[in-house]
């Protein structure tokens, strides 16, 4: 069996939590090991550290940008809003797990 780092946030909304479900028993089904920190997994050492290790035991890794943050600006002149603007953002964590995985000479 073969491990594979997942990088994507703990929580994430219903509607991606049900597709990552899939996804992720499409990876187990075809004899991957998914690793990540958070979902049941957690480590005594600091999440830096945990991360770096569990990417050692790894032969790949796969970030998944879920939306974490949602900010919503809204506009009005009056009672009545003008404009609604949304923006969704991944966790920090992305980019700094895709990295170390970089570093490491890792598959992404």
């Amino acid at each position: 069996m073969k491990n594979i780092f997942i990088s994507r946030p703990t929580t994430i909304n219903d509607d991606f939590e049900s597709s990552y479900n899939l996804f992720h028993k499409f990876l187990t089904d075809n004899g991957h090991n998914l690793k990540r920190l958070g979902g049941g997994t957690y480590s005594k050492v600091a999440p830096l550290k945990a991360v770096i290790n569990l990417i050692h035991e790894c032969c790949g890794t796969i970030i998944l940008g879920y939306p974490q943050y949602e900010f919503v600006h809204k506009a009005a002149r009056s009672k009545k809003i003008q404009n609604e603007f949304r923006l969704s953002f991944p966790t920090p964590w992305n980019q700094i797990e895709g990295a170390l995985a970089f570093a490491f000479e890792t598959p992404v």
